[in-house]
């Protein structure tokens, strides 16, 4: 070791190439760490910036009934789908709730910023809203909010509460509740892959829109899924829908707690960081389906709100 040391100390004073081409060594791997390329990112998913990947993951959000409609009559030409989007200012920032469709629905902690807001006017209208959250420059939290304008063919929503039915899921709850409502939430291991991870064409908006502006996206997500249906006494229904995306990043070095492989659900006991991360979202997950729930049906006494409710695992020190 002391010949080695003694050598390269002759070379850093006697070979300035040698010396050059050392230097140089040490700001590629500096800079292939921080800003990773996508093969590098393939490799090693946790590095910062991980590039969006093409392989497909049957866990992405998905929404099956509310979505635009095709006409049965003309060309897409000519019946131009009937959609208003808006690219809100991601400066504002809203706390406490939202407001769809006129159900208001209470966010989780935290200071959130619009990303994408869109309004569909055809024979299934239906409110949009993308929103994020962040701290100290890291993602913490993206929400993706949908609610229908009015009632809706029923057969049309019958599929939405599949997700809270799915085995892999971490969880699946559903509520006991009136005949004609049904309520339920998943907890589950979400992969944004591709330029469109989703079967939904204004999150797919969205998630590019973030991308654009810079925002770190995770490689992962544990994502809490709602779905709300209440059906109407002419066989139509009200439909609300939320799918919040939980990057399981530790608050010091906004990296992954763990690497991919272990929040997969059958990894989960192998990996005790990871388990006890899905266990605290599965306590917390179920306390704010009830208010989810109590809120988009004008329920909700605010007076009465469990402590913690509110506050996901990624919540920090907001208030």
């Amino acid at each position: 070791m002391t010949r080695f040391c003694s050598a390269f100390s002759a070379l850093w004073r006697h070979a300035p190439l040698w010396r050059l081409c050392v230097c140089l060594c040490g700001i590629s791997i500096a800079l292939a760490v921080f800003f990773p390329s996508h093969t590098l990112t393939k490799l090693a998913p946790w590095l910062p910036n991980h590039a969006l990947e093409t392989a497909s993951q049957p866990n992405n959000t998905h929404n099956t009934a509310l979505r635009p409609q095709a006409s049965n009559s003309g060309s897409a030409a000519s019946h131009p789908m009937p959609v208003h989007l808006q690219y809100p200012d991601l400066a504002e920032t809203i706390t406490g709730h939202i407001t769809l469709g006129n159900h208001t629905l209470l966010l989780p902690h935290g200071a959130w910023h619009p990303v994408l807001a869109a309004q569909i006017t055809d024979n299934s209208p239906y409110s949009f809203l993308a929103l994020i959250r962040t701290e100290l420059g890291a993602v913490t939290g993206i929400l993706i909010a949908q609610a229908t304008e009015q009632p809706i063919p029923l057969e049309q929503v019958m599929a939405e509460t599949d997700v809270c039915h799915d085995d892999r899921n971490y969880l699946n709850n559903t509520l006991t509740t009136a005949q004609a409502v049904e309520d339920c939430a998943a907890l589950r291991l979400i992969t944004l892959h591709g330029p469109t991870p989703s079967d939904s064409p204004f999150t797919n908006e969205a998630i590019a829109r973030l991308n654009v502006m810079g925002f770190p996206i995770p490689p992962l997500f544990v994502t809490a899924q709602w779905r709300h249906i209440e059906a109407t006494n002419d066989g139509r229904a009200q439909v609300g829908t939320i799918d919040f995306l939980i990057p399981p990043l530790n608050p010091q070095t906004h990296q992954l707690l763990a690497p991919p492989p272990a929040w997969l659900k059958d990894a989960l006991p192998s990996h005790p960081v990871s388990a006890h991360f899905v266990a605290r979202m599965k306590k917390w997950l179920p306390q704010w389906q009830n208010i989810l729930q109590a809120s988009f049906e004008d329920q909700l006494d605010d007076t009465a709100l469990p402590a913690g409710a509110l506050r996901d695992p990624m919540a920090g020190n907001e208030h």
